[in-house]
């Protein structure tokens, strides 16, 4: 493999290590202080116990988590009398979900006890509530938890919500409760003893104006300019995090095609201007002693590496670019393909039957 590749393979594995700054991160601080704040002492009664975390794939939900709480010097785990202690346990939800399978994942992946995985509900989700107390756990994590509404039994979802609440609110031991998962999650709400204890955090998408290439458009003042913070990512992807310069092309237009082009996906619009960056670093001359500038073209051919498409349906070249379509170089998941949800509605309750007795 030639130096000049793994050259830049190695820098772009340190760009791509960088974290860039949003808007939410003050709003989630201060969400996860009300929330420390609640377990002290009451706040509001029973409010600030669960923390909804709300938005599409790859709009950096995991992310945003992840720095706020893995930084923080109260979440660091321990030892105790030679105990691991976890003040912030961690897991991803997986579907179909239920209460036995939330249990025996938590207690197998997340808090280090092996158990059986035929375990009965009636013994892994006491097991796994005592195994959180013996762990002291203050705070759970529960990530793509829209999966904890893909039952495969309707009655499974009002178990696990009474569940859940009964972690916030045991008078043993109580742990406060952090939700990231997809928008739809939000039904979970539904249930008055979630929704009435629960904070919501939305990470949105990002909305193109209707004219994208006015870059002082005539707004509220407590509007964010829409061009202004796409830029400034661009910026800090570029210029701080690779220590590149940037060509004059960021006026205009440029930072609705970007949005277009990654489908208004923060995540996408990060990964294609980090390939950005590789394109040029790749097309620089490493022996020369210009610096290397990103181009446009730099984020066309990263668009065109990503999508498949010829320069006349590129979106960073096209002048019909609004009439192409959308989110091209979104990056996909699993996330994408829609799976079957129960209704939130507790399910009526269904009679047994006696011996020989038929259902009608």
């Amino acid at each position: 493999m030639r130096t000049k590749v793994v050259s830049v393979s190695d820098r772009m594995t340190e760009v791509r290590s960088k974290f860039v700054e949003t808007t939410l991160e003050d709003d989630l601080a201060d969400m996860i202080d009300l929330m420390k704040a609640s377990l002290v002492g009451r706040v509001d009664q029973d409010e600030h116990q669960i923390l909804f975390v709300l938005g599409e794939s790859h709009a950096g939900k995991t992310t945003l988590l992840k720095r706020a709480l893995l930084n923080d010097p109260a979440f660091q785990p321990y030892e105790e009398d030679y105990k691991p202690i976890l003040p912030l346990a961690r897991m991803s939800v997986f579907a179909p979900s239920s209460l036995r399978n939330l249990a025996v994942d938590g207690l197998n992946q997340m808090l280090g006890y092996p158990v059986k995985a035929d375990l009965k509900r009636t013994v892994a989700w006491p097991e796994f509530r005592d195994k959180l107390e013996e762990r002291q756990v203050l705070f759970l994590w529960l990530d793509e938890a829209q999966n904890l509404l893909h039952v495969n039994d309707p009655n499974d979802i009002y178990l696990i919500a009474n569940a859940l609440v009964g972690l916030v609110q045991r008078e043993k031991w109580q742990v406060r409760l952090i939700l990231s998962g997809l928008p739809d999650l939000v039904r979970l709400r539904d249930y008055d003893t979630i929704g009435n204890r629960s904070l919501i955090l939305p990470v949105p998408s990002i909305e193109i104006p209707e004219d994208p290439a006015d870059v002082n458009p005539k707004r509220d003042d407590k509007q964010p300019d829409f061009a202004a913070i796409v830029r400034g990512w661009v910026r800090e992807v570029v210029e701080v995090h690779a220590g590149l310069r940037l060509a004059d092309f960021l006026g205009g237009d440029f930072p609705a095609r970007l949005v277009h082009a990654c489908g208004k996906n923060f995540g996408s619009i990060i990964r294609l201007t980090r390939n950005a960056v590789e394109v040029a670093l790749l097309r620089h001359d490493s022996r020369s002693t210009e610096p290397c500038i990103v181009l446009k073209d730099d984020f066309g051919t990263a668009y065109k590496n990503v999508s498949g498409v010829p320069n006349l349906l590129n979106v960073f070249h096209a002048p019909n670019w609004k009439d192409l379509p959308l989110g091209l170089a979104r990056i996909r998941s699993e996330d994408d393909v829609e799976a079957p949800t129960a209704d939130v509605r507790p399910a009526k309750k269904v009679k047994a039957l006696r011996a020989g007795e038929r259902r009608k």
